[in-house]
C-alpha cells in the first residue's frame, strides 16, 4: 500500500526545507523518487527507513541512486502489490469457473432426478415385461448421461482446487521473495523487522532469553573507494557467508542495511550470543578479499559486533538501540571486537 501523507501545509514546508539541502549535500538526482525517501527520513514517518539511511550516511557516505530505489521499493512500496493483483485476479476467476461448476452440477442433478420421476411414473399401471424393459434402459442412459457429465465437473473441480493451491504457494514464495536481501541473500530489513517483533513476543509469552547481534564491516567505504562497488559487494556477500556458516539453524541473520548486519537469537542468554558472535568474527577475520579483475588479494577484513540480551516486556527499539551502542563501542575501542552491552 503506497504511503498517504496529511501534514499540514506548516509541517510540509518544514520537511521539504529539510529535505533539499540533504540531496544537494548527497548530490541525489532530483526525482520524485528521492523526494520520497528524504521526506519520509525527516518526517519521522518510517523508523526502520530512518535508521537504514543513517547508517548508510554515517562517516559521510551517500545515497547512490540504486540505493535510493532499493530503499524506496522496500520502505515505500508494497513488494508484494503486483503478485497480490495477480493472485485476486486468478481467485476470482477461479472462485467464479467452481461456482459455475457447482450450479452445472445441481442443473444435472434437479434434470436427472425429473428423468427418474418419469420412468417411476412410467413403471404404473400392469405390469408389462417389454415396458420394464424400456424403463431399464432409460435408467441405465440417464445415469450413464449423468455420470458422464458429473465426472467432467469433478475434474474441473479438482483443476480448480489445484489452481487455489497453486496461487496459494506463489503468493507464498512472493513473500518469502520480498524478505530477502538481493545481494547477501540474507534476509533483509524487513524481514528483520517481522522476526523481531515475532520473536520478542514469544520471549515475553514463554518469558524465554532472545539475544541480538549488530554487526558492521570494518572499513568498508575503503574497499569501495579504492577498487570500487563491485569488490564491495564481494565483501558484503564474504561477511554473509561466514555468519550463515556461524550461525545456529534457528538463528534469524539478516543485512541490517548498507554494510551493517544482524543476527536474532531466540532462547540464547548473552554469553552464548557473545561467542556465536566471536566466531562469526574469527571466520571473517580468516578470509582475504581478492580484487573482481585479476583475483589478486587485497586484504583481509574485520567485523565489529555488539551484543545484547533482551529485557522482558521493554520496547523493541530500546533493545536494537542497546546492541546499536555495543557496536559502536566496539569500533570506538578498536574495531575487530565483540562489545557486550
Amino acid at each position: 500500500m503506497s504511503p498517504t501523507y496529511n501534514e499540514t501545509l506548516e509541517r510540509a514546508t518544514e520537511i521539504f526545507r529539510l529535505v533539499v539541502p540533504a540531496m544537494l549535500k548527497q548530490e541525489a538526482t532530483p526525482n520524485p523518487v528521492g523526494f520520497a525517501v528524504w521526506y519520509e527520513h525527516f518526517g519521522g514517518r518510517n523508523a526502520a527507513l530512518s535508521r537504514e539511511i543513517e547508517a548508510l550516511t554515517a562517516n559521510g557516505g551517500r545515497l547512490t541512486e540504486v540505493i535510493t530505489q532499493d530503499l524506496h521499493q522496500r520502505y515505500l512500496v508494497d513488494a508484494d502489490l503486483g503478485v497480490a493483483t495477480q493472485v485476486h485476479e486468478s481467485l476470482t476467476r477461479v472462485i467464479g469457473d467452481a461456482a459455475k461448476s457447482i450450479v452445472e452440477s445441481q442443473a444435472t442433478a434437479s434434470d436427472y432426478a425429473a428423468e427418474l420421476r418419469q420412468r417411476q411414473a412410467a413403471l404404473n399401471g400392469p405390469v408389462d415385461r417389454l415396458r420394464l424393459q424400456q424403463v431399464l434402459t432409460g435408467i441405465l442412459t440417464d445415469t450413464e448421461q449423468v455420470s458422464t457429465l458429473m465426472a467432467a465437473i469433478g475434474s474441473k473441480l479438482d483443476g480448480n482446487r489445484n489452481e487455489v493451491e497453486r496461487l496459494r504457494d506463489e503468493l507464498s514464495q512472493a513473500r518469502e521473495l520480498a524478505l530477502i536481501d538481493a545481494l547477501s541473500r540474507l534476509t533483509n530489513r524487513r524481514g528483520f523487522d517481522l522476526a523481531l517483533d515475532d520473536l520478542v513476543a514469544q520471549a515475553n509469552v514463554a518469558v524465554t532469553p532472545l539475544a541480538l547481534i549488530m554487526l558492521d564491516i570494518d572499513h568498508f567505504k575503503r574497499f569501495n573507494d579504492e577498487y570500487g562497488h563491485l569488490l564491495g559487494d564481494r565483501v558484503i556477500r564474504g561477511v554473509a557467508r561466514a555468519m550463515e556458516s556461524s550461525a545456529r539453524p534457528d538463528d534469524v541473520v539478516c543485512r541490517y542495511g548498507g554494510e551493517e548486519f544482524a543476527v536474532l537469537l531466540p532462547a540464547t542468554g548473552i554469553r552464548d550470543a557473545v561467542k556465536i558472535a566471536e566466531r562469526i568474527r574469527l571466520v571473517v577475520s580468516r578470509a582475504y578479499v581478492r580484487r573482481v579483475d585479476s583475483e589478486v588479494p587485497v586484504g583481509g577484513v574485520t567485523i565489529s559486533a555488539g551484543v545484547t540480551e533482551y529485557c522482558h516486556q521493554e520496547p523493541t527499539v530500546e533493545f536494537v538501540n542497546r546492541a546499536d551502542k555495543a557496536l559502536y563501542a566496539a569500533k570506538f575501542a578498536g574495531r575487530n571486537r565483540v562489545h557486550e552491552r
